[in-house]
């Protein structure tokens, strides 16, 4: 018997074997090579067990010009001053502002926060000792320090923050609960005046900037709890049972359950 091999040339059976047992060979090889490059490494991100973080994301993460990432806008207070005689607009004036994301990172859960942020001045409301500026460092004298960022146009946040209110009698010698007014300075004035709070607020252009280290996005709403000057976790603003804040405050949990977790790596997703 005969067999042909390309443009009807002739050969020998063992030569037609030999050649195609080379080449079945070389197909194997190309094959291997191509599933290895197709294979994600374990550090790759790819099979979601562990993600390296790029040089780049490590530096943009790190970003900490707090002097100019903020930007602001003034609306008029006319109507506003009749509707709320009692606050001063000279000194709380109708601000809006604005972070720069290209110039404040972000923090991830574990981490130790950074003194340029613990030690960034912040305006204050509410405090009880009529303090106007203050610190995170100044503010964290107990075992934890919740900060719950709000503003007005979220709902959730501000039940959020009278859950804390209702329960900060119970948790006062262990945790320390502060709000970030995430919105112009003056309803800061009008919740506390409206809702009784009792507890102090973060106004003015750092209130955005813990927003954005603190959540990535800058928005409102997780509660961000701070532990030995490391950032602990952070907490959704959903209504659920608080015995796990007890349970945690007591040292019989050392983490912030699931239910309730407010996950960064999810918003990234």
């Amino acid at each position: 018997m005969r067999h042909f091999f390309r443009a009807g040339e002739v050969l020998p059976m063992l030569k037609t074997i030999k050649i195609f047992s080379a080449l079945l060979s070389i197909l194997c090889l190309v094959s291997m090579f191509s599933l290895s490059a197709q294979t994600p490494r374990q550090d790759s991100g790819a099979n979601g067990l562990f993600t390296r973080e790029s040089t780049t994301d490590s530096l943009r993460r790190n970003l900490l010009d707090v002097e100019t990432a903020i930007s602001k806008k003034r609306y008029s207070d006319t109507r506003l001053r009749v509707k709320y005689p009692y606050i001063d607009f000279k000194r709380y004036p109708f601000y809006i502002y604005n972070v720069d994301t290209t110039k404040i990172g972000y923090i991830r859960k574990g981490e130790t926060i950074p003194d340029r942020i613990l030690d960034m001045p912040l305006r204050m409301l509410n405090m009880p000792n009529g303090q106007t500026t203050t610190t995170l460092r100044e503010l964290s004298n107990q075992e934890f320090l919740v900060l719950d960022l709000w503003a007005e146009y979220c709902a959730p946040c501000i039940k959020s923050m009278d859950k804390w209110e209702a329960l900060y009698p119970k948790i006062k010698n262990k945790m320390q609960v502060v709000g970030v007014v995430n919105d112009a300075e003056y309803k800061g004035i009008v919740k506390v005046h409206e809702r009784h709070w009792t507890r102090p607020q973060i106004i003015g252009p750092t209130a955005p900037i813990l927003a954005r280290y603190f959540t990535l996005y800058g928005g409102v709403g997780p509660s961000i709890w701070i532990k030995n000057g490391k950032l602990f976790g952070r907490t959704s603003s959903k209504p659920v049972d608080p015995d796990y804040i007890f349970r945690i405050l007591e040292g019989k949990l050392d983490h912030i359950p699931d239910f309730i977790n407010w996950d960064l790596d999810n918003q990234i997703q």
